[in-house]
This record gives C-alpha cells, sequence and structure tokens, in this order.
C-alpha cells in the first residue's frame, strides 16, 4: 500500500534492507509525468520506495503524483518545495531515502520492466557500489533515435574498478546517464556525495566523477534497460549537449 508524505523533513535514518529508493524530480512535467510513473509502476523488483519532489510546479504535476499516489503498489512519498531547481530537489529526496539501493529518474524517462531487478542483481552479485546500464535516446513519441550501442560501449570487465570505468567516460567511450545508475546508499551518503546547488544542465556529470572516483568496483548489465527522452523542454536539454547523442 501507499504513503503519501508531504513536508519537510530531511532526517536520514538507517537504511532498510532490499529496499530500492527511487528519487525523481518533478517540474512541470505533467506531459510525459504518467508515462514516466506507470514505467516505475511496472518495475519487477520489490520493494520500492518513490520519493517524488514537486519542484514548484504551475501544471497538473502534483495532481498527477497525488493521484498516482494513491493507487501505488510501491511506497510513495510526495514531497513539495517552491522551484529551487533539480538539484536541490534530488538532494532533498536522497536525505530522507530509506532504501539500500539508490537511483535517480527524470519525469520524462522511461524503464524496462526489469530494469532496477537486473541492476540490484548486479550490484549483489559482484559486490560493486555503483551498477549501471545502457541507455537508449528516444523522442517524444517513444520511437528510438539511437541505440547505446551505435555510440558508446561497455566496460570489457564487469566488474570494472570505479576508476577505470571514469576513464573510459571522461574519453567518451562509455556513457552512464543518470536514470541508468543504481547507488549503494553508503556510497552516496558516507563520502558526501550531493548534487551542486543552481546547476541546471548535466548536474549528473559531477556526481558521475565524484561517485566513479570512489567506488571500489562498478558492475555493469550490457544492455538498454533505461530510455532518456529527447526533447527541449527538457531538463538536461541542450543543443550542444545533444550534438553527443545524434
Amino acid at each position: 500500500m501507499s504513503t503519501i508524505r508531504e513536508g519537510k523533513n530531511t532526517k536520514s535514518k538507517d537504511p532498510t534492507p532490499g529496499l530500492l529508493s527511487l528519487v525523481m524530480p518533478v517540474y512541470n512535467g505533467s506531459s510525459f509525468l504518467q508515462k514516466t510513473l506507470y514505467s516505475l509502476e511496472e518495475q519487477d523488483y520489490a520493494p520500492v520506495e518513490l520519493i517524488l519532489v514537486d519542484d514548484g510546479s504551475q501544471d497538473e504535476s502534483l495532481d498527477i503524483m497525488r493521484e498516482f499516489a494513491k493507487r501505488s503498489k510501491h511506497i510513495v512519498k510526495v514531497l513539495t518545495q517552491k522551484n529551487m531547481g533539480v538539484s536541490m530537489a534530488r538532494n532533498r529526496g536522497l536525505l530522507i531515502a530509506e532504501g539500500k539501493y539508490i537511483a535517480f529518474c527524470d519525469d520524462d524517462d522511461l524503464f524496462a520492466r526489469d530494469c532496477f531487478s537486473k541492476l540490484v542483481s548486479a550490484l549483489e552479485e559482484f559486490d560493486a557500489d555503483m551498477a549501471f546500464c545502457g541507455h537508449d535516446l528516444i523522442d517524444t513519441n517513444d520511437k528510438t533515435v539511437r541505440k547505446y550501442d551505435e555510440k558508446f560501449v561497455f566496460p570489457k570487465k564487469n566488474p570494472e574498478s570505479g576508476e577505470e570505468v571514469l576513464a573510459q567516460y571522461l574519453l567518451g567511450k562509455v556513457s552512464i546517464w543518470g536514470g541508468a545508475v543504481l547507488y549503494r546508499r553508503a556510497l552516496l551518503l558516507e563520502n558526501d556525495i550531493f548534487y551542486t546547488q543552481n546547476c541546471y544542465c548535466a548536474e549528473d556529470n559531477e556526481v558521475f566523477v565524484k561517485a566513479l572516483g570512489l567506488a571500489q568496483r562498478v558492475a555493469c548489465v550490457r544492455q538498454s534497460l533505461s530510455f532518456w527522452r529527447r526533447h527541449p523542454s527538457s531538463t538536461s536539454y541542450s543543443s550542444e549537449l545533444f550534438k553527443t547523442y545524434s
């Protein structure tokens, strides 16, 4: 049964074994939000905690989230705040997350039904600090624009050291996208890895670099299980950034 919690709770608790916390900031995301929530509702992993942070939306996003929370099979926490940006919303969600595993989603992403079950399995199989999968680029009609393996490669070893994956990431050989990464909660919180305030585009990059630099082992699922939507209103959209993906 879902629960709805709205407020300013930022207390971090000890992680709940097996629990997956999915943190999703939302800002005027009503165009694709229902599809994204359905994609998360259909995940075959359990238990799941969805932390939905409304960042001062002026459309129907908050109503959509509240209605979703009433019928979701997952634990759902709906938080509201004035518009402070995606980084602050993610940090707030991270601080109240109770799961052993943490992932961040955008309000226009889509996921294969077995995305997070496979990421958790890889993380545990290899005793890794992080796990990631491939991600395909899709358009506003859910059609594939670019497959992961058309542009990028997966690490040759599995698991691989965080330093090696970081090197391949910085060289543009391996691509890591926010909705395709699973972290052990301890990696982020014990090392004070948070999103930088007032960063509104490609804010994931700093977190990736810090986390990979500290991760002893990084596991990889060699499949595209996450789908990143390309559209001009996305918080991650910029014409220069998308040159990499076209």
